[in-house]
């Protein structure tokens, strides 16, 4: 992924995918390590 987008946007991407992961888990109650999985 840093290769094909560059450095940043790789931080960028992994740190929304981990908000979103966070906020489902905040949002459903749901242990996060059951969407950490895909």
């Amino acid at each position: 992924m840093v290769e094909r987008r560059g450095y940043w946007r790789a931080v960028v991407a992994i740190a929304a995918k981990n908000a979103r992961l966070c906020w489902a888990s905040l949002h459903y109650g749901d242990d996060f390590r059951l969407y950490s999985a895909s």
